[in-house]
């Protein structure tokens, strides 16, 4: 079975699902429902501990991920380490040919435990820029901001290079969501914040959405740069591809959907027309999968006061109080 079929039947397994199921689109569920996966971010530093300017660099990255109170703005775990207390740690084997000298303190990023082994994505020293870098950048921003303008899914391209093979590749992106937002339908029963029942019917308690954020078949495509200065997401995208594709001169598309849920991208001729339309179709019908373990992709490290949006009030997070530390 070729990577395109096997792509394809993935939506169509995930989809079939259980017989009975909530009537709340899939994009829109994992927005109100699905609690992104903390990354796993490791200190590493010297025997004699931190010095001053690392000890402000991991008070800030602690001071938005979780805490002893749960997640505050990002879905990131720190912890802090010597080489020799690292030993007892999943990571270890990852990390035992590091070393670190005193005011050497080095981060080291891996990917939520949740649901498979831990991977290292991104590393660089512990320092406050480095952390900014590793919590926000402008593109991570514009995802969350266009998800909680309502659109169902946000898709970064990514160009190949290759003038020919992208222009094909865009117009049959633009062409594609312009007919599905044309098509394609939110299904009945969902209960707007408004008391509003899609299509009629009758009150279902499973199917009331807790946000006004506006519910509507809707698609932003934003550009994803192979030297983008946001390495963290660049290198997470990256991971998703296949390692035999991840040179390869193709284009590639990333759709993301909920709190910064990717999902398995398409490389290449997978983005085409049938392809599109399976996907469109899945994330927006009925969530007849509501465990976001069982879809195909993963969370993205994002920086966002989701449930506050989620309820119409407003962030606690401003870009310029971080920024300005």
């Amino acid at each position: 079975m070729t990577r395109c079929l096997i792509f394809l039947s993935v939506f169509v397994t995930v989809a079939i699902g259980p017989l009975f199921s909530c009537q709340i689109p899939v994009f829109r569920y994992a927005l109100e429902k699905w609690d992104p996966d903390p990354y796993i971010l490791i200190v590493l530093h010297h025997d004699d501990g931190l010095e001053p300017e690392e000890k402000r660099a991991l008070e800030l990255v602690k001071s938005y991920g979780f805490g002893i109170s749960g997640q505050r703005l990002a879905n990131l775990r720190t912890a802090s380490f010597t080489p020799e207390s690292m030993k007892k740690i999943v990571m270890y084997d990852q990390l035992k040919h590091q070393s670190v000298e005193k005011g050497q303190a080095k981060m080291f990023l891996f990917t939520p435990m949740e649901t498979v082994d831990p991977i290292l994505e991104w590393s660089a020293h512990l320092s406050v820029n480095n952390v900014k870098t590793l919590l926000y950048s402008e593109l991570r921003q514009s995802i969350a901001h266009e998800i909680c303008s309502g659109h169902s899914c946000v898709f970064l391209f990514l160009k190949s290079g290759l003038e020919e093979q992208d222009r094909r590749a865009h117009r049959t992106l633009m062409q594609s969501i312009e007919t599905l937002t044309r098509t394609i339908e939110i299904p009945q029963g969902v209960v707007k914040t408004d008391g509003e029942i899609t299509g009629g019917g009758l009150f279902d308690p499973e199917n009331e959405l807790i946000s006004a954020i506006p519910l509507k078949i809707s698609f932003k495509v934003l550009p994803l740069n192979r030297d983008s200065p946001d390495e963290v997401l660049l290198s997470s995208l990256m991971n998703m591809v296949p390692e035999e594709l991840q040179n390869a001169r193709e284009p590639m598309l990333f759709p993301i959907i909920g709190r910064g849920f990717a999902i398995d991208p398409m490389v290449g001729d997978e983005i085409n027309a049938e392809i599109l339309t399976q996907l469109a179709e899945y994330i927006c019908g009925e969530c007849s999968c509501e465990i976001k373990d069982q879809n195909p992709g993963k969370d993205l490290l994002m920086l966002k006061d989701w449930l506050n949006v989620l309820h119409g009030n407003a962030e606690d997070f401003k870009a310029s109080d971080l920024l300005n530390r």
